[in-house]
Formats: structure tokens, C-alpha cells, sequence
């Protein structure tokens, strides 16, 4: 537990600061309204539960079945696992924080 309360308070906010600042000049490519409106709202449904994936995995992994468990078992039993799927989820959520605030504001700005 103390691992993602440290992944969102210290990790996240690192990432947020170097993904923000490589992704400044970015350009999203033009598109329809039509194809705007469903990406946003695509990102809106699915994006929140990918920020929050970390803390699924806390709560839901240990009742997890068959080999779902024995990966559970293999990132959260082992520090090179839990250091490796902890770096993947961080990054998940910091990119996807991104495409909320940052890549969506500019999406729906482009006009097409």
C-alpha cells in the first residue's frame, strides 16, 4: 500500500513534469469534429481507469484466478517485479493524466 500511495504522491508528479515538457511542442493532427468527439469521449471513459489501475491491482489482484493470479503473484512477490510493473503502471497514468489535460485541450482546439 505504501508503495502507490509513493507512486502517486512522488512518481507521478515527476512524470507529469518531464512528460509536459517533452510533449510541449507536440502538434495533434487534424481531424473531423465527428472523430474529435468520439476520441474525447473514448479518452473520458476508458483514461480515468488507467489512472486508477494502480490501486485496482492493490485491491483486486489477491483474489484474482488461475494465471491471472500467478502474475499478480509474480510482479508483487519480487522487487524487480514490483519495480518493473510499478514504472509501467506510473507511466500509464502519468500519460494518460497527459491526454486528459494536455492532449485533449489541444485536440478539441484543432480545427479540422
Amino acid at each position: 500500500m505504501i508503495y502507490v500511495a509513493l507512486l502517486y504522491a512522488v512518481v507521478l508528479p515527476v512524470l507529469l513534469v518531464r512528460i509536459f515538457a517533452a510533449l510541449r511542442e507536440y502538434t495533434v493532427p487534424t481531424r473531423a469534429l465527428g472523430d474529435r468527439l468520439l476520441f474525447a469521449v473514448l479518452a473520458v471513459a476508458t483514461l480515468p481507469l488507467i489512472i486508477a489501475l494502480p490501486i485496482l491491482l492493490l485491491v483486486m489482484g489477491p483474489q484474482a484466478v488461475g494465471s491471472a493470479h500467478a502474475a499478480y503473484m509474480l510482479f508483487a512477490m519480487s522487487l524487480p517485479g514490483m519495480a518493473l510493473g510499478g514504472s509501467v503502471l506510473a507511466y500509464a497514468a502519468a500519460l494518460a493524466v497527459w491526454m486528459l489535460f494536455g492532449g485533449m485541450r489541444r485536440m478539441m482546439s484543432t480545427r479540422g
